[in-house]
């Protein structure tokens, strides 16, 4: 692959790579079988949905390598025997697209397990075209690292490795030939399409997605052009009758020119292109998707949400349609039903940092208002904030800090404590939390444990003055004075006032 890079300057250079749209057309049929949670890197899985993308996931987590080869056989002899299941097939693959690099060790253990799983090398094979993408980043190739490029090439020469060795232990599928069109077009040799592109027919001649990944590659920011895209459709002989899919490669045109608008912010613009694209492809999941998601950026939240939900209903396994959804659902004041999406989105997808970054930020809102209701005496409605807020972020001491004041407020001490030894196993460094489980325990007078806390706090930090002054109070209403005396004099040598005000008063009780 010769001047690759000086290729794929040019490219990049014309704007940001996009994220192909054709998975987005194909509606996921349910599957039936329940499947219990398993091990998970980051989060456990409840797959109370039923979700593929975490079933699948699941199985390479825990490493039941060989129920998930039974699996995707099972899904390859479904496609075979029924080519309309096309968007199964892609959704199953879809799952190995992680762009996380601790994932790496679950597929090289997958080819140990099994030397000759060539299932195995496809799924690792989409595992590296992703986190090629992912090392090269999302910004201008002017602003992009020499290393960064390099290291993505890195990953898509073993791409194309594994690509090879599937197609030696297998022969070629549909979803390899999907990928290999991909990584072409990314490395500036997309004329091997074409011929790609007629084997690939030749397995599956109704396929929407290996004329949809073509498609792409013929647009503007591939160094195509519209007018290649609708002559490409116009010489297709699309059988929509038999194959209504392919309807959808009809709106692909003006979703590239709605993309194009949206880097430029034109959302209005962009709204315009895909309505057109709409009346062209009939309601999938992937034109839904981007109306809706549109529609959030132009704050036009109801029709948002009647479009994203539509596209759900269709296409359950995207994380992406369930984060907008719960932007929408924000904004027009249904919170709960926004943190549902969010927690979902963030089960489908638990390594992309953007879904990290809004269930924080979802929680600091939800925070913030119980916070307020809390002030104002309202306790169970602030109590209802609180917990959705934990849902969201489990190790945020403030939050159990918080809900430790509403219950206090409620006079329910034991609910305050049970919180309030959450609050100091998330951040057993804050005095804060163990000022308040001090004045809970005091009103039990259980005078033991208040000590057993502020020596558990003094041991991380036996500079603060102030624990010393508290823990010197527990002993004193013990009464215990010798050791109140103690500590009142290690907490005055360490420059607290109220530490010394103790000392001078009660040293004289211990000559």
């Amino acid at each position: 692959m010769k001047s690759i890079r000086t290729i794929l300057i040019y490219l990049i250079s014309v704007s940001i790579i996009s994220t192909l749209i054709i998975y987005y057309f194909n509606k996921v049929e349910p599957i039936s079988e329940k499947t219990t949670s398993q091990r998970e890197i980051i989060v456990l899985e409840k797959n109370e949905r039923n979700s593929i993308t975490i079933k699948v996931r699941n199985l390479l987590v825990a490493m039941k390598y060989d129920d998930l080869e039974k699996y995707l056989k099972e899904i390859d002899e479904t496609y075979k025997k029924d080519t309309t299941k096309e968007g199964l097939l892609f959704t199953v693959y879809n799952t190995f697209r992680i762009d996380d690099e601790g994932y790496l060790k679950f597929f090289n253990n997958w080819l140990e397990a099994i030397p000759n799983s060539y299932n195995a090398h496809l799924a690792r094979a989409i595992y590296y075209y992703d986190m090629g993408w992912y090392e090269r980043g999302s910004k201008w190739i002017s602003e992009t690292k020499d290393e960064q490029i390099n290291k993505m090439f890195e990953y898509f020469q073993k791409s194309y490795n594994d690509i090879e060795k599937y197609s030696e232990l297998n022969g070629a599928s549909i979803v390899s030939y999907a990928l290999l069109m991909k990584l072409n077009m990314t490395t500036g040799e997309k004329e091997k399409n074409k011929e790609i592109l007629k084997k690939a027919l030749k397995l599956d001649n109704s396929s929407s997605s290996i004329r949809g990944v073509y498609l792409m590659s013929l647009s503007p920011r591939w160094r195509g052009s519209y007018a290649q895209m609708h002559e490409f459709i116009e010489n297709s002989n699309l059988n929509i009758k038999e194959y209504p899919k392919l309807k959808t490669l009809y709106g692909y045109i003006d979703i590239d020119k709605a993309q194009v608008a949206t880097l430029s912010s034109r959302y209005n613009d962009a709204n315009e292109f895909l309505k057109k694209s709409l009346e062209l492809s009939g309601e999938y999941s992937g034109i839904l998707f981007e109306l809706g998601e549109n529609n959030v950026r132009r704050e036009k939240y109801k029709e948002a949400l009647i479009q994203l939900s539509k596209a759900i209903e269709l296409n359950a396994e995207s994380s992406d349609i369930f984060y907008w959804r719960s932007i929408a659902y924000k904004y027009l004041g249904n919170i709960k039903n926004a943190v549902d999406d969010i927690l979902y989105a963030y089960e489908l997808r638990p390594y992309k940092e953007k879904l990290k970054k809004r269930k924080l930020y979802l929680s600091r809102v939800l925070n913030s208002q119980a916070y307020k209701l809390r002030k104002k005496s309202l306790l169970n409605e602030a109590i209802e904030k609180y917990n959705l807020a934990l849902r969201l972020d489990l190790n945020n001491d403030s939050i159990y800090y918080g809900l430790a004041q509403a219950y206090i407020q409620k006079y329910d001490f034991i609910t305050a404590f049970i919180n309030m030894k959450s609050a100091i196993k998330v951040n057993p460094n804050n005095i804060d939390n163990y000022l308040l489980i001090d004045y809970i325990l005091a009103k039990s007078k259980d005078w033991d444990q208040i000590i057993l806390y502020w020596d558990e706090f003094i041991k991380l930090n036996p500079k603060n003055a102030r624990a010393y002054v508290e823990l010197g109070g527990a002993y004193y209403r013990k009464g215990n004075i010798k050791k109140a005396v103690q500590n009142a004099k290690i907490s005055a040598d360490l420059g607290n006032l109220r530490g010394k005000e103790a000392y001078d008063k009660f040293k004289h009780f211990v000559r």
